[in-house]
């Protein structure tokens, strides 16, 4: 019976299965924890700016952007909902 591999990122454990060999996980924890800190960065900036005085909260754009990126979200919740449903059986 093989082992599987966890690797710990930050917040929680990450299954990546038997098939990864040693070097195989060491380099996606590496890239999780680069990944992660890129995103931190951005993020604090953004709850920075939210918390700032001269935020107004509102649509991100316009009806005309903001509503094709709805549809999409919409479609593709559609398309996976189904898919992932069949993988939880």
């Amino acid at each position: 019976m093989a082992a599987h591999h966890a690797v710990v990122v930050d917040d929680g454990r990450r299954n990546l299965g038997e098939h990864w060999t040693d070097d195989a996980v060491d380099y996606a924890a590496k890239l999780f924890q680069e990944t992660n800190a890129e995103d931190r960065v951005v993020l604090e900036g953004l709850a920075r700016s939210l918390a700032s005085s001269s935020y107004a909260p509102g649509p991100l754009a316009s009806a005309a952007f903001e509503g094709p990126i709805h549809d999409f979200h919409r479609y593709l919740g559609g398309r996976l909902g189904p898919a992932l449903s069949k993988n939880a059986d």
